[in-house]
C-alpha cells in the first residue's frame, strides 16, 4: 500500500501525473477511432460508387446498390421511391419489402413525410415507429422501430426519397446518416443520368414520328400525345395561334374535351405572364392561382395541379405553346424542362414544314388554273410534285437537270433558271459525288417505278452544305417525264438536332467538359490502345478542397462560375491527345495516354496543382479553392478502366489525409490498406 501511495503523490516514471497520461491515452483513442471511423465510410462509398458505375440496366444497378446498402449499415428493410415517373410514390427498387408491397403506392398525403421531404428537402428520423400515426402504415407491420427518410437530390433537381429502416432498436448514428445522405446523392446522380439518357431516345423517336406528317392536325395530336410520355406527365396538349392571334386548342390527350377551353385561357394568360419567354419552358405547381386571374365562372372544374408549357416560335414569333400536365403537386425537373424543350423544337420544324407544303399546294392549284393552256407542262407537274417543301428534279443519266421545282431557291438559294443544264453532280462533294452517280445507274438498270434512296449533301450560294434524303424513280418511258425523278428532302435540321443531343448525353452541360459516360469511353479505348502499343494510361483524379465554402457563403452562382474557371485551367494544362471530364459536383479527371514512365505525368501534374491554387478573380471576389490530386499509371494488360479510376481515387484519399493542396501517386499496397 506505501507502495502504491507514493507512485500516486509522485506520478508515472515518465514524468507525467497519472491523471495526464490517462488522458492522453484516451485522446489517442478517440483519434484512432476517428481514423478507422473515416477509412470505414470511404470504403462503404467507394465500395457503393464501383457498383454504381457497373454495366447493367437501371433495375439492376439499384437492385446491387440497395442490397449493398442493406448490408453496410445492418437495415432490415431499404425502399427507393420514384415520384417523378409514377405520379405517386412506387418503389423503383427494395430489400426486405414483401413483392405484395411493390405494387401499391406509398402514402401521397401532403402533411405525411414523404410528401414532406420531397417539398422540403429535408431528411426525417422516426425513432420510434410504432406511436407515429403519420409515417406509412406499412412500416409497423413489418415490425420497423427506427426508419430515416433521405430526399435523393440529382444535380439538377429532387429525384425521389430513400427510405433506410430498423427492425431492432437500435438508432442511427450521425456518421451513418451523413454517409447515407452521400450515397442517396450519388444514387440521384445515376437516376438523373438514366432519365436523360431515355429521354433523349424518346425524343429522337418522337421526333420521327411528328416528321413523317404534313398535315398540322396530325402533328399537332402525336405532339400532345407523346409529350406525355417524354415528361411523364398524365396529359398533353397543344394551342395555337389563329390568324388573330387568338388562342385555340388544336389537339388534347389525358383531359375531357371540356378541358380545351381551359387549356386556351391558360395559353392567353401566359403570354401575359412577365416570366414566360418565346425561347424557355415555363414551370409551374400553382396552376390554380393561374387560372384565378381569368373568368373562372365560365371555366369548368380541372385536375391540373403542376404545369409545364413549351413555347412553339417560328421567325422569332409564338406561333403556340405545347403543354404538359399533371394532376398531383410535384413539380417538373431542370432535365425534363431541357428534354421537353428540345422536342418542342422538332415540333416547331414540322410545322413549319407542313404550313410551307400547304402554301406550295395552294400555289400548285393557282399555277395550275393560270396554265392550262400547258397541257403537258401541267401534266408533268401533276405526276412528279408530291412535296412543295421537297426540291423535285428530272434528270439524265449523267445528271443534267432537265426541270427542278421552285423549292430550289428556298432551300439552295440559287435561281431556278440558272440551274436548267447544269449537272447535279457539280454541286456535291467527291464522296457524295461518286455515291450519287452510282445511284443513278442503279435506278436506270432497275424496273420502271422502283425507287431507289440514298442520302447526299450539297453546297447551296452561300457556301452552306445542307443534307438531302434523296429519292430516285426512272421515268424515262414515260411520255410526260422522259429522264429520272429525283426528289431531295432537306434533313439538315433534324441532323443538327440530332448532333446537339448527342452533345448534350456526353458533355457537361456548364463547363463543355465530356461527362463520366464519354471519359469512360475515352478511357476504355485508351488503354485497348496502349496495351497493344506496350504503353501506359495515367489518370488524374481530383476535387476542390474549399468548394463547399464558396457555395455556402457565396452561392451556387459564383460555384458554378469556379467550375468553368478550373475546367479553362485544365484545358490549358493538356497536351494533344489528352482528355479532361467532369465527373459530377466538384471531381474532375485528367487522362493522359502514352506513356512510358510515371516521370512523364509529374510536370503535367504540378502544372495543374500550381493553377488550382491561383486566386480566382470573380466580380470583385477573391476565391481561394486548391485541390487534391490522385494519380493513377495502368499497368499494360492488367487495369480496366473502373479499375483504373478507381486506384486515383484512393490516391486522392492519400493526398487528402496528407493535408490536401497536394498530389499522391497510387501505391498497389493501398488497395489492402487503403491507409497507407
Amino acid at each position: 500500500m506505501a507502495h502504491g501511495q507514493l507512485a500516486t503523490s509522485q506520478g508515472s516514471s515518465s514524468g507525467f501525473p497519472d491523471s495526464a497520461l490517462v488522458q492522453l491515452q484516451t485522446a489517442r483513442d478517440a483519434a484512432l477511432q476517428a481514423a478507422r471511423a473515416a477509412v470505414r465510410d470511404t470504403t462503404r462509398l467507394t465500395r457503393l460508387l464501383a457498383i454504381l458505375s457497373e454495366p447493367g440496366t437501371l433495375d439492376q444497378l439499384l437492385d446491387r446498390a440497395l442490397s449493398t446498402l442493406s448490408e453496410l449499415f445492418i437495415a432490415d428493410i431499404i425502399v427507393l421511391l420514384d415520384p417523378i415517373g409514377t405520379g405517386g410514390f412506387l418503389p423503383l427498387a427494395s430489400v426486405g419489402l414483401p413483392e405484395s408491397m411493390t405494387l401499391q403506392p406509398f402514402s401521397f398525403a401532403p402533411d405525411h413525410y414523404l410528401h414532406q421531404m420531397m417539398r422540403e428537402r429535408k431528411l426525417r428520423i422516426i425513432d420510434n415507429v410504432a406511436e407515429d400515426e403519420i409515417l406509412d402504415p406499412r412500416f409497423r407491420e413489418l415490425e420497423a422501430q427506427v426508419v430515416v427518410g433521405l430526399p435523393v437530390f440529382g444535380e439538377n433537381s429532387i429525384r425521389g426519397v430513400l427510405v433506410v429502416a430498423r427492425c431492432q432498436g437500435e438508432r442511427f448514428a450521425d456518421s451513418e446518416i451523413d454517409l447515407l445522405a452521400t450515397m442517396a446523392y450519388r444514387i440521384g446522380l445515376t437516376l438523373e443520368d438514366d432519365q436523360r439518357k431515355v429521354q433523349l431516345e424518346e425524343i429522337i423517336q418522337s421526333g420521327n414520328v411528328i416528321g413523317r406528317h404534313l398535315d398540322p392536325h396530325m402533328i399537332t395530336s402525336q405532339a400532345a400525345r407523346l409529350i406525355q410520355n417524354i415528361t411523364r406527365a398524365k396529359s398533353g396538349a397543344v394551342a395555337l395561334r389563329n390568324s388573330r392571334g387568338e388562342f385555340y386548342c388544336a389537339a388534347l390527350h389525358g383531359l375531357p374535351m371540356n378541358g380545351s377551353q381551359t387549356v386556351c385561357r391558360l395559353a392567353s394568360q401566359l403570354v401575359k405572364h412577365p416570366q414566360f419567354t418565346i425561347d424557355l419552358p415555363y414551370s409551374t405547381d400553382a396552376v390554380a392561382e393561374l387560372l384565378q386571374l381569368v373568368d373562372t365562372d365560365i371555366l369548368p372544374p380541372t385536375p391540373i395541379q403542376t404545369m409545364l408549357a413549351f413555347p412553339i416560335h417560328q421567325n422569332n414569333c409564338l406561333v403556340g405553346i405545347l403543354f404538359a400536365f399533371r394532376f398531383h403537386s410535384l413539380a417538373f425537373n431542370a432535365i425534363t424542362s431541357q428534354m421537353g424543350m428540345l422536342y418542342t423544337n422538332y415540333v416547331a420544324a414540322a410545322l413549319e414544314n407542313a404550313h410551307l407544303f400547304q402554301t406550295g399546294q395552294r400555289e400548285l392549284t393557282e399555277r395550275i388554273k393560270a396554265e392550262q393552256a400547258l397541257r403537258a407542262s401541267d401534266n408533268r407537274f401533276r405526276a412528279i410534285i408530291r412535296s412543295v417543301s421537297d426540291i423535285i428534279t428530272i434528270l439524265t443519266p449523267d445528271g443534267i437537270i432537265h426541270y427542278i421545282s421552285p423549292a430550289a431557291e428556298l432551300l439552295w438559294k440559287y435561281s431556278v433558271i440558272t440551274l436548267y443544264g447544269q449537272n447535279i453532280l457539280d454541286y456535291l462533294p467527291n464522296d457524295d459525288r461518286t455515291n450519287l452517280n452510282e445511284l443513278l445507274q442503279q435506278v436506270i438498270s432497275q424496273d420502271e417505278k422502283n425507287e431507289i434512296k440514298g442520302g447526299v449533301r450539297i453546297l447551296d450560294k452561300e457556301q452552306q452544305w445542307r443534307f438531302f434524303e434523296v429519292t430516285l424513280v426512272n421515268l424515262s418511258h414515260d411520255p410526260e417525264i422522259m429522264g429520272i425523278v429525283a426528289t431531295f428532302h432537306d434533313v439538315t435540321e433534324r441532323n443538327l438536332y440530332e448532333l446537339e443531343l448527342n452533345r448534350l448525353a456526353f458533355h457537361d452541360p456548364l463547363t463543355s467538359l465530356p461527362n463520366r459516360a464519354h471519359f469512360m469511353e475515352r478511357l476504355r479505348i485508351a488503354l485497348a490502345q496502349a496495351d497493344r502499343a506496350d504503353l501506359c494510361v495515367a489518370v488524374i483524379f481530383f476535387d476542390l478542397d474549399n468548394f463547399k465554402q464558396v457555395n455556402d457563403t457565396l452561392g451556387h452562382e459564383y460555384g458554378d462560375k469556379v467550375l468553368c474557371t478550373v475546367a479553362d485551367r485544365m484545358r490549358s494544362c493538356m497536351r494533344q491527345g489528352d482528355t479532361a471530364a467532369r465527373l459530377g459536383g466538384d471531381e474532375f479527371t485528367l487522362m493522359i495516354e502514352g506513356l512510358s514512365s510515371l516521370e512523364q505525368v509529374i510536370p503535367v501534374a504540378k502544372r495543374l496543382l500550381h493553377l488550382l491554387h491561383e486566386p480566382i478573380e470573380i466580380d470583385g471576389h477573391t476565391i481561394l479553392v486548391g485541390g487534391s490530386m490522385g494519380i493513377s499509371l495502368s499497368i499494360p494488360f492488367k487495369d480496366n478502366r473502373e479499375q483504373l479510376l478507381r486506384k486515383a481515387d484512393l490516391a486522392m484519399y492519400q493526398a487528402k489525409k496528407s493535408g490536401k493542396g497536394c498530389f499522391r501517386i497510387y501505391e498497389e499496397n493501398w488497395a489492402t490498406n487503403p491507409d497507407g
